[in-house]
């Protein structure tokens, strides 16, 4: 039987159900070995050992879990994540679009973008869904396009942003992920669910003997 590999989107925050009691579930229901976490190599001890920095919705949970069972975890984005975004200009991005977004009054984008805050903040069963996916796939293209036709400046910007996170960063966990995955039977990862479907696709194509699982599907 394959190793197996679970795979949780996350908001990274709370939100309404959305809660750190939620995905405290959420894990126990799983009962990995071992989890691997989006969190840059360089600040992981500053989180879990030093408490030097505020802790998200996926530390809390994992932190709860680590109390009660036997269980390794692993942080596998880039290490000085966030110096290397802001030399690169990216912390902005998704603000200013927001913005620019709002104050165009685009009404059909303000109503999905409502919508996936909606489902956002029911749970982690409900954000894990392939229809949740298609809907923040087709909020991201009708603003791509949007933005496209109507502001290429910030448009080209929000295109090396998703080279940055879709690609650099993602390829960066595949290999992170690598570097222990074979040694446990039952391994979890905890991502932002916006990369739910491109970061699995790496991995089915790189671990071809690792059973890759989205969550909803897994229970």
């Amino acid at each position: 039987m394959k190793p197996k590999l679970v795979v949780v989107g996350t908001t990274h925050e709370e939100i309404g159900k959305t809660t750190v009691d939620d995905l405290y579930n959420v894990i126990l229901e799983i009962g990995p070995k071992v989890i691997f976490e989006e969190i840059p190599v360089n600040l992981f001890k500053k989180i879990y050992e030093s408490n030097e920095l505020p802790k998200t919705i996926e530390v809390k949970a994992v932190q709860r879990y680590s109390h009660s069972h036997n269980v390794d975890h692993f942080p596998i984005d880039l290490n000085n994540l966030g110096t290397i975004s802001g030399n690169l200009g990216l912390g902005t991005i998704d603000g200013e679009i927001s913005a620019y977004i709002k104050a165009a009054n685009q009404k059909s984008i303000n109503e999905l973008n409502a919508r996936l805050g909606y489902i956002d903040s029911m749970g982690h069963k409900e954000i894990n869904t392939k229809d949740h996916y298609l809907l923040y796939r087709k909020v991201r293209m009708i603003t791509e396009n949007y933005l496209r036709k109507t502001n290429r400046e910030l448009f080209l910007r929000n295109e090396m942003q998703n080279q940055f996170h879709y690609g650099i960063r993602e390829n960066n966990m595949v290999i992170e992920i690598g570097k222990n995955i074979e040694k446990y039977n039952k391994s979890l990862l905890l991502i932002g669910y916006y990369h739910l479907e491109t970061v699995i696709a790496k991995l089915k194509t790189e671990y071809k003997n690792i059973s890759i699982i989205m969550y909803k599907r897994a229970t």
